[in-house]
Order: C-alpha cells, then structure tokens, then sequence
C-alpha cells in the first residue's frame, strides 16, 4: 500500500470518528428538546398544576443537562484522542526544530505514520543531512581560503621583501634623493620600481608595470626585476639593457605576458640621465621653478611582446635640484565611485603644487591625494611611484 493511500484512510478514519461524535451530540440535543416539548404538552393536557410543571420542568433541565455535560465531556475525550496523532507529531517536530536551531545536526525526527507529518518528518531529515553536509564543505572551503591568504601575505611579504624599501637607500650620497612606493591593488602584483649603482658614477633606476595582476604578475615581475639588474651590470646602455631583456622575456613566453618598462641611467656627477622605454608612461621633470615637463620618450614597445624589437635612448640634463618623477598608470587611471580619473592633469597639477616640498613629501602627498580621490571605490590597479631628485656634486 502506498503512502498516500494510507494517508487517505487515515484521513477518512478521523472525520468518520469526528461525525459519529458530532451525531452523537446533536442528537443527545435533540432528543432532549423533543422530549421537554412532548412532556410539557402532556402535563398541559391531563390538566396538572403549573406549579407542577415548573417542578417537573426543572428537574427534566437538571437531568438534560448533566446529559449534556456528559456528552461534552465525551465529546472532549473523544477530540483529545483525535487530537493525539495531530500533536504527537507536531511536538515532535517542533523538538527537532529547537534541536537544529542550538547546532546539533544529527537530529532525527521519528514519525512513523505515512501522512502529510511522516513526509514532513522525512524531509526535515532529508535537509538536516543536507545541511550537515553543506556546514563540512564550507569548513573546508573556509580552511582553504585562509591557507591561501596566508600563502599571499607570505608571497606579498617575499615581493614586498626584494623591492628597495630603506630610505634615503644611499646617505653617503649626497648628488641624489631617491623615494618610492609600492601599493598592489591585490595582495601581490605586477608593479616593481628598482634602483642600484651599476659603478661610483652612474645610477641605474627602472620603474615597471607587468601585464595582469596576482601571482602570475608577481612572478613574471620578479623575473624582469632580475633580467633588468643582471644586463645593467654589466655595464650595458639604456637601450641594450632593453633590447637584450626583451629578447630573454620573449623568448619562453606561453603566457603572452608583457612588461612595461622604463629604465634610466644617471650619471650623478655631471647630472647627465640617458634613458630608454619600453611603452611605459612618460615620466614628469619637475623643475625648480614649478614647471613640469612630460620627459619626450624613445619609440618602444612593452617587453616580451616583439623579439627582435630594438630600443633606442636619449639624453637629457638634470640641473640641480630638479626631480624627475616616475610612476605606473595605476595612478593617472584609479578612479573614484564617479567613474573619473585621477588624470595626467590632476597628476601635473599636483606635483606643481609640491616643488618645494621634499621628496619624500612629494610621493607621501600624491599618494594620499589619489587615495582621497578615490574614497569609497576600489583599487583596481597596483600603484607604484618613484621619485628621483639630483642635487649635483657639491663644489
């Protein structure tokens, strides 16, 4: 027999029981006032004494009533039976419920009828099972994803690490100021500034801006940030530096990834910077008079892309107290909740407004004017900054 065939018996079984009952009261109800009417027309008949008839008539009510009390008290019996195989069931599951609701997913409902209340029942073990299910999965799921962010605070603070942090990096140095900063817009990214003497004489600098961002970014960041320093050690120019890492990035490339990079070399005596770029953006002079100046580029395409690309250089001369500033277009491009750019305008602007503050003062400001622009929306692309200010040799 199925489920719902016995589901309908059981259901046709109590409403037989609940209309014997309610026939079984109408009629105790009926009879009673048939039987007072009938008694009241026959005292009227046989010509007895009113005061009689109130006698009979109040006895007849006791008796009809303690009738009816009787029937009520059956009738309630009889509803507390009914009633029994509704609320066992139901006080049942209300357990269950309070049992899930304090954490304990091993909760089962027993009900063993195979009504509505036993499909009830089967369900609510069916989702305690589900659920319990679910809780381990996303214990897991949780587990691993704190893994994995330790894994990148530990990867960011490796990146982080290999990066120049220290300023001023060079103090016995007086000729230059050097600061810079790095913000990934995730935990590691593509972004790397780099700085080094390749000799007494000539400082080598390079700012650079990897295709993409996280790990893969990260990596293919690092390997450039050594590629770069390994070529310009060797005592190379501006554009073989270039040309020569462009060539080991392509070679093994399946990733297709890319580098944008700017790489300079100042001689920091004569204030001489000959320099080369790789389709990174053009770096700012800022003059002593508040003046700044787009530094004009070579023709130059992002690392990895062409083999057998070759970079020209230029020159140009730094007077004293001049400062060159270098930058990713994580800055130019963050975007505030309006959908606008930061802007070269706002960038130019800003650096005007700084030419007599420090170094450190100058990528400090800019960094927290960006960040004030952009209360409120996040970081999409990393934001790396360098600042670079000759002072020449002291006479």
């Amino acid at each position: 027999m199925s489920g719902d065939e016995q589901s309908r018996k059981s259901s046709v079984r109590n409403n037989i029981m609940i209309a014997f009952f309610l026939l079984i009261l109408l009629g105790g109800i009926t009879f009673t006032i048939f039987f007072q009417n009938v008694l009241h027309g026959t005292l009227q008949r046989e010509g007895l004494m009113p005061y009689i008839i109130v006698d009979i008539t109040r006895q007849f009510t006791v008796i009809t009533t303690g009738l009816s009390l009787a029937a009520i008290v059956v009738g309630l019996f009889v509803a507390l039976l009914l009633s029994r195989p509704i609320t066992r069931p139901i006080k049942e599951l209300i357990r269950g419920t309070a049992e899930v609701a304090r954490g304990n997913l091993d909760t089962r409902i027993e009900i063993e009828s195979q009504d509505e209340f036993g499909e009830l029942a089967e369900d609510f073990n069916h989702m305690t099972v589900s659920l319990k299910t679910i809780m381990k999965e996303l214990e897991e799921t949780t587990a691993a994803k704190e893994r994995i962010e330790s894994e990148l605070k530990v990867a960011h603070d490796i990146q982080m690490g290999i990066l120049p942090k220290i300023f001023p990096p060079f103090p016995e140095r007086q000729e230059i100021e050097i600061y810079a900063t790095l913000e990934p817009a995730k935990e590691v990214g593509g972004d790397f500034y780099d700085f080094f003497f390749i000799d007494d004489e000539h400082l080598c600098f390079a700012i650079g801006d990897v295709s993409g961002k996280g790990v893969p970014a990260a990596l293919f960041m690092a390997i450039s940030r050594t590629l770069v320093k390994m070529k310009a050690t060797q005592g190379l120019t501006s554009d073989a530096v270039l040309t020569r890492v462009n060539q080991d990035l392509s070679l093994d490339n399946p990733s297709l990834m890319f580098v944008t990079l700017f790489l300079g070399i100042l001689n920091v005596r004569t204030g001489e910077l000959e320099f080369s770029n790789g389709g990174h953006c053009p770096p700012l002079v800022l003059r002593t008079d508040g003046k700044v100046e787009e530094l004009e580029l070579t023709e130059g395409v992002p690392l990895g892309v062409m083999q057998d690309f070759s970079f020209k250089s230029k020159r140009i001369l730094l007077k004293d107290r001049e400062t060159i500033f270098l930058y990713s277009d994580g800055v130019t491009e963050a975007m505030n909740t309006r959908d606008e750019f930061f802007s070269d305008q706002r960038l130019e602007k800003s650096l005007a407004e700084k030419k007599d503050r420090s170094i450190r003062e100058i990528v400090a400001g800019i960094t927290e004017e960006i960040s004030l622009f952009c209360a409120g929306a996040d970081q999409t692309d990393d934001i790396a900054i360098m600042a670079l200010q000759y002072r020449g040799v002291e006479k």
